[in-house]
C-alpha cells in the first residue's frame, strides 16, 4: 500500500517479483502476477487519485463485491433476470441507508400508479361513441325536447353540443 500511496510503479514491481519468488504452488504465483496486472491496468486511476485530493474515490467494484456476490453469487442460488435485478436494487438501497418504512412507501406509491396506468390505459382505449347520450344515459338525443322541436335557438345549440 506504500509503495501505491507514492506511486512508486518500480517498488511494485520488486515487490511482486520477490512474492512470486516465494510463492510455492503456481496457482499463487499467477494470482499474484494477475493483481500486478491489474495494478498496471488501473495505474492511471491510482495515480489520479493520489494526486488529486478532489478525486472521487470510486468504490463500486469493492461495493459490488460486498454487497450484492454475498447474496447472488458466495451463496448462489437459483434467479430468474427479474428476480436478480429486484434483489441487487433491494440490497443496494438497504446498503444506501433505506429503511423498511421507505421501501415500504415506495412499493405502495408503484402500485398507486399502477392503479393509475390501467385507469388511464382503459380510458384511453375506449372508442369515442357516436352518440354519447345513449351510452352515458340510455337514451337517444330525439328524447330532448329541445332538439326535438326544430326549433334552432340558444337552446337548441346549447343541447346539441352537450349531446355530442
Amino acid at each position: 500500500m506504500r509503495a501505491l500511496n507514492i506511486l512508486d510503479k518500480l517498488r511494485i514491481k520488486l515487490l511482486s517479483a520477490e512474492l512470486i519468488a516465494k510463492a510455492k504452488k503456481e496457482t499463487r504465483k499467477n494470482r499474484i502476477r494477475e493483481a500486478r496486472e491489474y495494478i498496471y491496468n488501473q495505474w492511471k486511476g491510482i495515480k489520479n487519485h493520489v494526486e488529486d485530493e478532489d478525486a472521487i474515490n470510486p468504490s463500486a467494484e469493492p461495493h459490488v463485491s460486498h454487497i450484492l456476490s454475498d447474496r447472488m453469487s458466495s451463496r448462489p442460488m437459483g434467479w430468474s433476470n427479474k428476480g436478480m435485478d429486484k434483489m441487487s436494487k433491494l440490497r443496494a438501497f438497504k446498503f444506501n441507508g433505506g429503511t423498511r418504512k421507505e421501501i415500504l412507501e415506495l412499493i405502495k406509491e408503484r402500485k398507486r400508479n399502477k392503479r393509475k396506468q390501467k385507469i388511464i390505459g382503459k380510458i384511453s382505449s375506449q372508442k369515442p361513441s357516436k352518440n354519447s347520450l345513449i351510452n352515458k344515459y340510455g337514451e337517444k338525443k330525439e328524447n330532448v325536447p329541445a332538439l326535438r322541436r326544430g326549433k334552432r335557438d340558444g337552446t337548441y345549440h346549447l343541447m346539441k353540443g352537450l349531446a355530442n
